[in-house]
């Protein structure tokens, strides 16, 4: 009679009324409407209506429940049908050791439409660890979108969860069917409209070319009914590298930025890019805030002629905008963290940055606002281009051009126009002949194509894989200026 509790392992067992029927060699009933408290160090997990059987000063085994609280403070409950004590070993663990921990686990069916926060749901096993401040929930979670347009499946995790603080790790989620899940963007193929926009949820096709994806944590904001998934470091640390993708399930507006890859082959003719992309659900639209870097053979008296053509013509042009937020981030992509940080720095004490031989390539241009075109299946510069670096010479202007990125079952394709003044350039290339076929207004850029021996034009690559630069028309050229300058939606 009297028994606050029984100090049991690491936890405490609060006996109902007081009373325990002890047997010969320390055997005792069970214990019926218990109430377990663990750890005894800082008794974060209570477990009531407890049913018990205690077999030694380190051992017991049993079921009760437990109450599960988040953000909107109101119980739910959970039925622990395997409460025991595991032996705790680490690397000096000792066979004489006798530390005990307890160990819970339950099942949570879909029925009991159980959320770890609002508009999360959960299914499958929850676990007590007696040393961990939170339970840990191993199975399926569906975030409970109410846009109409965007649908979500339930993905795998095993995470610890804080249901004040709440993230939850997402790393190659897949649905029960054992599909892949994925959060962004993807094309359908040649043919087909815009590329469609997935949130915890299966591509059309497997197959499908992704634009951008995203992993990493989960976060919530009830309050504004916003999601976002991205990669830890930047969420939680505020990092600059990594994939994010924010949804607004109230306005239906997506935000990601990071790394894209606008899935058109061009060989040889390489390019990197990273930005980001603003997202109307409801409307369909799509705007592209990107950085373009262009690797490709090309002559180097030709380049720096056209780089001194552009600096000459386009002393009235606004310069480039360094020191928006979407210039770091974009950089950050290609350089780093430590690389990036460095150039802003410089920016801001002279105004001026010299790029870094790592990303020192044929071409960086920044403040490329791009649509994608249904029609065409093409993506579109809808204003001035900003031209950062030709070569490692600097140029940091807003200048007048039209870029075209498309796709074609024959091969993709690729167009640029630059207006400096008088003069202009224009680059087109086609994978369906590797061939890169470039004009200018000023004579003797085209001069130094033409005059290049056709085997010096060519460069192999692995396999089968070539490349090759040409002389293109000027007509050609104002063909493709005078189409864009028709664009409705362009802004020039």
């Amino acid at each position: 009679n009297g028994i606050p509790y029984l100090p049991i392992a690491d936890a405490r067992i609060f006996v109902d009324s007081g009373e325990v029927l002890i047997y010969p060699k320390a055997k005792m009933d069970t214990l019926r409407n218990a109430v377990l408290k663990a750890d005894t160090d800082s008794f974060y997990h209570e477990i009531y209506q407890s049913v018990l059987n205690v077999q030694s000063k380190y051992k017991y085994r049993g079921q009760g429940i437990y109450d599960y609280i988040n953000k909107t403070k109101k119980p739910q409950q959970i039925f622990f049908d395997k409460i025991r004590t595991e032996q705790y070993i680490d690397e000096d663990w000792l066979k004489d050791d006798n530390k005990w921990e307890t160990h819970a686990t339950g099942n949570i069916s879909e029925e009991q439409e159980f959320e770890l926060n609002p508009k999360i749901g959960f299914k499958g096993k929850s676990h007590v660890y007696a040393i961990d401040e939170f339970l840990t929930f191993e199975g399926y979670a569906k975030v409970y979108e109410t846009h109409e347009l965007v649908e979500t499946d339930w993905f795998s995790f095993s995470s610890m969860i804080d249901p004040n603080n709440m993230s939850i790790e997402i790393k190659n989620p897949r649905n029960e069917r054992e599909r892949p899940l994925h959060t962004g963007y993807h094309l359908k193929g040649t043919g087909y409209k815009t590329p469609y926009y997935t949130f915890l949820n299966t591509k059309v096709n497997e197959g499908h070319h992704s634009v951008f994806t995203t992993e990493g944590i989960l976060q919530m904001d009830e309050k504004i009914s916003e999601v976002t998934i991205g990669k830890r470091s930047k969420l939680v640390d505020g990092r600059l590298v990594g994939q994010k993708l924010v949804f607004n399930d109230s306005t239906g507006f997506v935000y990601s930025e990071g790394k894209f890859d606008l899935g058109c082959n061009y060989g040889m003719f390489n390019y990197e890019t990273a930005g980001n992309l603003q997202h109307n659900v409801d409307e369909g639209k799509m705007d592209f805030d990107l950085i373009f870097n262009f690797d490709f053979m090309f002559p180097k008296e030709a380049l720096e002629i056209m780089m001194n053509d552009i600096r000459e013509n386009t002393h009235e042009m606004p310069n480039i905008f360094y020191d928006r937020p979407q210039f770091a981030l974009a950089m950050a992509e290609f350089m780093g963290e430590k690389e990036t940080q460095k150039i802003l720095k410089g920016i801001e004490e002279t105004g001026v940055w010299k790029i870094p031989s790592a990303i020192e390539k044929t071409m960086l241009f920044t403040e490329v606002f791009m649509k994608f075109d249904s029609v065409e299946y093409t993506y579109k510069t809808t204003r001035p281009i900003g031209i950062a670096f030709i070569g490692k010479e600097p140029i940091n202007k807003r200048v007048l051009a039209f870029m075209e990125m498309g796709y074609k079952r024959s091969g993709d394709y690729f167009n640029l126009f630059i207006q400096a003044g008088d003069q202009f350039y224009f680059f087109n290339y086609k994978n369906s002949n590797k061939t890169l076929a470039v004009v200018s207004s000023n004579n003797t850029f085209n001069r130094i194509i033409t005059e290049i021996p056709p085997k010096k034009r060519r460069k192999k690559g692995e396999g089968k894989q070539f490349y090759m630069f040409n002389i293109s028309s000027k007509r050609k050229a104002e063909a493709f200026r005078d189409k864009m300058l028709m664009e409705d939606e362009s802004d020039f």
